[in-house]
């Protein structure tokens, strides 16, 4: 079984962005980061793992890159590092990178970037682990991260993946075969497009009362602004302000990162 919290006033945040804040990069960083604390301090407030640190030696917090970078900003770090000191145990951040893999209801994404593989014998046994999505469609990145954190000894129980927007409804029972004693903050349920088409697992249908659609967004673009590759860098370089980026780290990123630019409004995400 996961274990699921959901928060309430995100939806409001999320669907100011898919209404007017998507045009502006300034505008979607600001409701990113708004979203990004609402979840931390609902995790805190009620994920048990995250009230009962006795017997952890450190909290590894960081985004799933391009989206999740913008929920992971500052005001979350000092958040993060507060509670950190109270507890009287150690906070490291960190950030990954995946990219959509054939058959993104079948197979798990790929991870290209990952800054806690530096560290040599790094055994995550007795750490909690915070991961920060943006969006969540076929769980297909999720399931992806979670294979990473395997290998360095996280067991997915002490894992909490703080999401803005999930297709829980569609992905659960995924999330349970892959990933057992998941924890999930979730800020807005949502269903994704199935059908093959230029909208194919965006999100498309936000739950309110009842279903209701809405035109789909590519938060990875809108957060990012890619246009060019000055502002692939300018990117990294935002996000530099919440990671350690190695300058081999960053060569990388930005080669991956060039085929970002003028992407298509459309484009498969998982």
């Amino acid at each position: 079984m996961i274990s699921i919290y959901d928060v309430e006033g995100v939806r409001a945040l999320l669907l100011d962005f898919y209404e007017k804040a998507w045009k502006s990069t300034y505008e979607t960083r600001r409701i990113f980061e708004q979203i990004g604390y609402e979840l931390t301090t609902s995790a805190i407030n009620t994920v048990p793992l995250l009230q009962n640190l006795n017997n952890v030696d450190t909290l590894y917090a960081g985004p799933i890159a391009r989206a999740g970078c913008g929920l992971f900003r500052p005001p979350v770090i000092k958040l993060l590092e507060k509670t950190c000191t109270a507890n009287g145990i150690m906070f490291e951040s960190f950030g990954m990178g995946l990219r959509r893999s054939e058959n993104p209801l079948r197979n798990p994404a790929i991870v290209y970037w990952n800054t806690l593989r530096r560290i040599s014998d790094l055994n995550l046994s007795s750490s909690t682990i915070l991961l920060y999505e943006m969006g969540e469609a076929t769980g297909s990145t999720i399931e992806g991260a979670i294979n990473e954190l395997r290998r360095l000894k996280a067991p997915p129980h002490n894992v909490v993946v703080l999401i803005g927007a999930a297709c829980i409804d569609q992905t659960k029972s995924r999330l349970e075969a892959v990933a057992p004693g998941l924890n999930l903050v979730i800020g807005s349920r949502w269903r994704y497009d199935d059908t093959p088409g230029p909208t194919q697992y965006y999100l498309t249908h936000v739950l309110n009362d009842d279903w209701t659609p809405v035109s789909p967004r590519d938060w990875g673009r809108c957060v990012s602004d890619m246009i060019d590759m000055a502002a692939v860098d300018s990117f990294i370089e935002w996000i530099r302000e919440t990671l350690q980026i190695s300058p081999s780290e960053q060569k990388m990123l930005r080669q991956a990162w060039s085929s970002k630019i003028n992407e298509k409004i459309f484009s498969p995400r998982s």
